[in-house]
């Protein structure tokens, strides 16, 4: 299956599935972040596409 990616530029709000690394920042499923496309794609990289339950782009 092909993984997901996100327009770098656009600014999601995401839900996370479980504890997501990227580097040394560690990202908790508790609630919801605002992040940019480029950084979801970073996560499902280093963490796989299962870690993201839902982004949903910000109009």
């Amino acid at each position: 299956m092909a993984e997901a990616t996100y327009e770098n530029a656009t600014i999601y709000e995401v839900r996370l599935s479980a504890l997501a690394t990227v580097g040394p920042l560690k990202y908790q499923p508790a609630g919801s972040y605002e992040m940019t496309g480029k950084m979801v794609n970073r996560i499902i990289a280093e963490n796989g596409e299962a870690i993201i339950d839902r982004a949903t782009a910000k109009s």
